[in-house]
């Protein structure tokens, strides 16, 4: 969530010069999960119901 943004957008930015680069984006809250989920090809996500329930929905790999 947006509280805890900054400190994982820093550890983002160190994992990325150590393996030179990443192949992902990090948000700090999404208005339509939706959209997201239909661009993705996999999710990384906390294993609440809702969300369980709406990445089954649409098909991806947990």
């Amino acid at each position: 969530g947006r509280g805890h943004f900054a400190e994982v957008e820093n550890e983002l930015d160190i994992i990325k010069e150590r393996k030179g680069g990443a192949l992902y984006r990090i948000f700090p809250y999404m208005e339509e999960m939706n959209l997201f989920y239909q661009a993705c090809d996999v999710v990384v996500a906390r294993s609440g119901a809702t969300t369980v329930a709406e990445i089954s929905f649409f098909g991806h790999p947990t």
